[in-house]
């Protein structure tokens, strides 16, 4: 046998000369496979779709031995599934019988005479020859003319150019041996003989992978045309039995049927075949309802014994009667069934949800819904979901069988686990670092972060892990080093909060950051956050504009990194003032104490709460009025508009990906001393903490000093243990870090002094006796001068004074004092019991025991009337006048 030499490409073109990857980077898959089926459907083909990369059928393939399918269907067949290989159809249909020869030198050693030039493919390995049906029913044959062919004719089919073979070789037309360029061969007569020989009516078996013996004979029967009086009758009911029973529709085996009864002589009468075509039908509904729904559902209710559809596509139970026969009950005009189940998980709580998909009337697709696992049983999501045609059958137990029966569907559906934070967690013993990427430590890891926290995303892998910790520490200077090297350090202690946790000494404060509009607060923050994610001043992930609600979950999903909540300002809406000043105060406490705001349901039970697992920085024009333990809840330090090196700024936004690579290498370093850190966290922290304490500092300011220097370390160590920095370099670091966070300690230390509201009330006190919008009345008046006019008084009363105390009038006073702060936007931070005991613990006012407790308001006549006065010593309060 004579093999073709000259194996190269059908020429379709320029780009269908290169190899499937070359063609396919110039015009897609679907694009080449639709210009070969054009052309095999106008040459005659009936032609079919196949599985990606296989020679399995993706449908039912049975009825294209008849009739030819439209190109448009063929198309639509390509859209569905871009990516299908394509067949032919052998035998009478396409006019073709194939010769599959599989071992080439076998062949040419076969003796076998020599075959005449005819269409080629080369299957890799292999040829295909198409020749001319020969007008005899010649059925496939498998091995028996020799182990080194096959023969492909009626009942089968070929895979065809430009198809890819499961080894992801490509079929391919031999040059000028393409069926538009080459006319097919009649089948040499010596071959004929052979085939005759081997495939005798007795003997007539299908081996074809694709067929079994029952498509055979239906095979024959379509190739037959009947006479009258020869089983024309007999020839239907098998042919509507068999498609019927494939689960064929009914108008397209109907079509089918009457395209191969107009072959015969005489047909039959139309109206007698339409009525055998109905009755074999109903026989087969009545066997199996459920074969009213495409192939998938229908495999899927195979397995139940308790539920089926009937003919219209409904879900019914089965019940029995007397005999043993089954009854349909209705459920729902509907089947469902679930496809994926995911578990989303946020550390604390998880949820459950479910994606259901679902056929109305057996034909009508409804569309994928997302169903929550506790929504899911009282099936009121259908009407919600699906509108209102999705239909449940009246009845008491109808809604939980339905329930029932798409539960039952659920045996081996995909499982989804998807973590909604950030931040350490222990995934099958291991330590990892979620992101919005992934995972830090681990592959095949879902997060799904929502709303502005979809920016805290790191790279999947460091290019040059050196390069980038450089980057990190150049950060240092591209601004005053007060503001820069708590930024760094909060950056290096974020990641540690896990740790600390578990050491008992989670982080409990907030850095501030201050300064004026324009002075890029906002701007150096993001940068810095950028070691987390892709940031910058317009992506931050929190805002005062937030609700109250919207920043507690946030603020509890960024567990361990960094949550920056921007632009706390003053504002001339007393309202809105407030608001402000609440929210601040919400996230200091929320950092600081770690709690969470306590809320209850309709039903009394308590709402989940949300706790701070990160660490907080805020950027303000101003800072809020507190008390000293509110006030002590963060530290702050001040952007000045010249504090930045603008052009080192553009630089480290410009490379600020290396940002991310830093901390993805920071994190791959502490993911293997996880477990030993808590041990050596506390111990660095209690030594530190220490070093910074003093008798005029606030403990929480000076614990606060001693996280930060913790987490500066902490991230040089790691860039010393990366062969970027020396011991001596790193300690130059240290060394200049200790001054800075001393002074950040100091000053804030100083401004709390100054802001504790016993300060603030007589502040205001004193600013409006200055400008007349109050006054203190003398105890005893003095005697009017002769000839003296009536003296113009200026201010509300609001108290009265002699040489040792002012006496005030406590309503009045505490009033005055609130709405003059109001009126700047501010808040006064305490009530006034609160007030008066501050005040009392200052030593400003006199506070004596009655009976079994201390009183603050005390008696004194004033005008022969005795009233209960607040007693501030005069001395003190001239003494914070001339401060």
């Amino acid at each position: 046998m004579p093999i073709v030499e000259d194996t190269k490409k059908a020429d379709l073109g320029e780009d269908q000369q290169k190899t499937l990857p070359e063609a396919i980077g110039k015009q897609s898959n679907f694009i080449l496979t639709e210009d070969f089926a054009e052309r095999y459907y106008n040459l005659g083909f009936s032609i079919f779709t196949l599985k990606e990369k296989s020679k399995e059928p993706k449908y039912k393939w049975a009825h294209y031995q008849a009739t030819r399918a439209e190109f448009d269907d063929i198309l639509l067949m390509l859209k569905q599934q871009p990516n299908s290989n394509l067949a032919i159809v052998t035998g009478a249909i396409s006019d073709l019988l194939v010769l599959d020869v599989d071992d080439i030198e076998a062949a040419k050693n076969s003796g076998w005479e020599q075959l005449p030039k005819t269409p080629t493919v080369s299957t890799g390995k292999g040829l295909h020859y198409y020749f001319k049906h020969p007008g005899i029913q010649i059925n496939n044959n498998k091995g028996k003319l020799a182990k080194f062919c096959d023969i492909r004719c009626d009942g089968g089919y070929v895979v065809a150019p430009p198809s890819i073979h499961p080894s992801g070789r490509m079929y391919e037309w031999v040059k000028g041996r393409e069926p538009w360029n080459c006319a097919l061969a009649e089948v040499p007569e010596w071959l004929l003989e052979k085939l005759k020989n081997n495939d005798s009516p007795k003997k007539q078996q299908n081996t074809s992978k694709s067929s079994d013996s029952q498509d055979n004979e239906i095979t024959t029967i379509l190739s037959t045309s009947y006479k009258e009086g020869e089983g024309r009758n007999d020839a239907v009911t098998k042919l509507a039995g068999h498609f019927f029973g494939k689960g064929m529709p009914f108008n397209e085996v109907f079509q089918l049927i009457e395209m191969w009864n107009s072959k015969n002589s005489p047909p039959l009468d139309v109206k007698e075949l339409t009525t055998t075509i109905k009755s074999i039908h109903k026989t087969e509904e009545s066997k199996n309802p459920s074969r009213s729904l495409p192939e998938d559902w229908r495999t899927l209710l195979e397995g139940l014994r308790d539920y089926s559809v009937n003919k219209n596509g409904h879900l019914c139970s089965i019940k029995y009667d007397k005999e043993g026969g089954t009854i349909l009950s209705p459920l729902s005009n509907f089947v469902a069934r679930p496809t994926r189940e995911v578990i989303k998980d946020d550390g604390v709580d998880t949820t459950i949800t479910i994606e259901i998909e679902g056929l109305l009337n057996g034909d009508r697709k409804l569309p994928k819904v997302v169903v929550p696992a506790d929504k899911f049983a009282p099936m009121h999501w259908v009407t919600t979901e699906w509108g209102i045609q999705a239909n449940l059958y009246p009845g008491p137990a109808n809604k939980d069988k339905v329930r029932h029966f798409i539960q039952s569907l659920a045996t081996n559906i995909e499982t989804g686990h998807i973590y909604t934070h950030t931040g350490w967690r222990k995934i099958k013993d291991k330590w990892v670092y979620l992101h919005g990427n992934g995972a830090v430590g681990a592959e095949k890891v879902q997060v799904e972060l929502t709303d502005s926290l979809q920016h805290y995303k790191l790279p999947t892998k460091v290019e040059n892990l050196q390069e980038a910790i450089k980057w990190s520490l150049k950060a240092l200077r591209v601004a005053d080093k007060h503001i820069t090297y708590p930024l760094l350090a909060m950056v290096g202690l974020a990641p540690l909060c896990e740790p600390f946790r578990k050491a008992g000494h989670e982080p409990s404060f907030v850095l501030w950051l201050l300064g004026e509009s324009g002075a890029k607060k906002s701007t150096l923050t993001a940068l810095f956050l950028s070691h987390f994610g892709d940031f910058n001043s317009s992506t931050l992930p929190g805002s005062f504009k937030d609700t109250a609600n919207a920043l507690e979950k946030k603020s509890f999903l960024t567990k361990d990194t960094i949550f920056v909540v921007d632009d706390y300002h003053p504002n001339s809406s007393v309202k809105e003032a407030n608001n402000m000043q609440q929210l601040a105060q919400q996230i200091l406490r929320g950092y600081g104490d770690h709690h969470g705001r306590a809320r209850m349901q309709a039903n009394l039970d308590f709402k989940t709460t949300y706790i701070p697992r990160g660490l907080g920085i805020v950027t303000g024009e101003d800072i809020p009025t507190a008390g000293t333990s509110t006030t002590a809840r963060f530290i702050s330090t001040e952007v000045k508009r010249d504090s930045v090196e603008l052009e080192l700024l553009t630089q480290l936004q410009s490379n600020k990906h290396y940002l991310q690579e830093s901390m993805y290498g920071y994190l791959e370093w502490l993911s293997n001393k996880m477990d030993s850190l808590p041990e050596l966290l506390e111990k660095a922290f209690l030594e530190e903490r220490k070093n910074v304490s003093m008798e005029d500092v606030h403990p929480r300011l000076a614990a606060a000093t001693a996280w930060l220097s913790v987490g500066l370390q902490a991230f040089l160590n790691y860039a010393e243990e990366m062969n970027v920095i020396t011991e001596e370099e790193k300690q130059k670091y240290v060394d200049v870090a200790g001054p800075v966070f001393m002074k950040l300690l100091g000053t804030h230390a100083s401004n709390m002094t100054e802001e504790t509201p016993s300060q603030l009330f007589i502040k205001a006190l004193l600013e409006m006796r200055a400008t007349g919008k109050v006054r203190f009345e003398p105890v005893i008046p003095p005697a009017p001068k002769p000839g003296q006019d009536f003296e113009k008084v200026e201010g509300e009363l609001v108290g009265y004074e002699d040489e040792e105390f002012i006496y005030l009038i406590p309503g009045t006073s505490y009033t005055k004092v609130f709405e003059y702060y109001m009126k700047q936007g501010r808040k006064f931070p305490l009530t006034p019991k609160m007030t008066w005991k501050g005040l009392a613990s200052d030593n400003l006012i006199v506070e004596r025991e009655e009976g079994k407790s201390l009183r603050t308001s005390l008696r004194k006549s004033i005008n022969g009337k005795q009233e209960r006065l607040v007693w501030m010593m005069k001395s003190q309060l001239e003494e914070q006048e001339e401060n």
